[in-house]
């Protein structure tokens, strides 16, 4: 099994998203939670991938912060 990988992105107006990789169900929220602690909380969305209702494949979520 894959290394989850979180990819964080952060657009022009201060936005900050981070893409979860290699985690699958409520794994991908337990891999970000210290992020977005760290960012000061504010989730505005979160996204589930396709993948995060497979339990075999490597999906997670993207949650956006801004």
């Amino acid at each position: 099994m894959a290394k989850p990988e979180i990819t964080v992105t952060i657009d022009e107006t201060g936005n900050v998203t981070f893409d979860v990789a290699g985690a699958t169900g409520s794994g991908c929220k337990q891999l970000t939670e210290a992020l977005e602690k760290a960012m000061g909380g504010g989730v505005v969305s979160v996204e589930k991938k396709p993948e995060f209702h497979h339990r075999q494949s490597a999906g997670g979520n993207k949650v956006k912060q801004g």
